[in-house]
């Protein structure tokens, strides 16, 4: 449950902080109803969905290999104090995704491309996913990564039904929520680089132990 948990929050992080993809949909929203709205989240994440499956692919193939695993732990790390970050600069400075953007043809397909050519998400997949993985008991089977790919997906499917919500109110109050969403997220994710990035320092040192102890073995035998 752990796993899920912690793959949940990271992907609701994730998409707390798309704001052109947020500001596509708020505006489509406004306009023509949250149908589109959904819609436009729906082929984003749906978009995202093949950078995650790629990510957990390479996690599994490379399951045997503890210093990959570290690095890819440290990349987790980076991406959620980068995230945590922008969020707190974004609720210091009062920012909110635009909700007048220029009309367009914008839907599931817009969606789809905007979460596909995300020019960091594979990144971004494997260092989480590393870091939530963290919480799966050894040896990490498969229902392990899938119930990290539900995670994945379901957070980034919960920030899409909160902006359904915020679609009710007022621009004003709007920017209110996002300023308090924004702190909220900022804290959430510098807690879970911080842990990332202690777990993978203890791995490293852990590694870094067993490799001098071998060294040492051989060189006394």
């Amino acid at each position: 449950m752990a796993v899920f948990l912690f793959a949940l929050a990271a992907g609701f992080l994730f998409y707390a902080q798309q704001i052109t993809v947020t500001a596509a949909a708020l505006s489509e929203g406004r306009r023509r109803g949250p149908g589109r709205l959904l819609a436009i989240f729906a082929g984003a994440i749906a978009g995202d969905a093949l950078w995650m499956v790629a990510a957990l692919l390479l996690l599994y193939v490379t399951a045997g290999l503890t210093p990959l695993r570290v690095i890819f732990t440290l990349v987790g790390a980076f991406f959620f104090l980068r995230l945590a970050l922008g969020a707190l600069l974004d609720a210091r400075q009062g920012a909110a995704p635009r909700l007048d953007l220029s009309e367009g043809r914008r839907g599931f397909r817009s969606g789809a491309r905007a979460g596909f050519t995300n020019p960091y998400s594979l990144g971004f997949w494997v260092g989480v996913s590393a870091a939530a993985l963290l919480f799966a008991a050894p040896p990490v089977d498969p229902p392990d990564y899938a119930l990290t790919f539900v995670g994945l997906a379901l957070g980034a499917a919960l920030w899409g039904l909160l902006m359904v919500w915020l679609l009710k109110l007022e621009p004003p109050a709007i920017t209110r929520a996002f300023r308090i969403l924004n702190f909220l997220c900022g804290i959430g994710a510098a807690l879970l680089g911080a842990f990332a990035l202690g777990t993978a320092l203890i791995q490293f040192n852990s590694e870094s132990l067993v490799f001098w102890n071998c060294l040492n073995c051989s060189l006394t035998a």
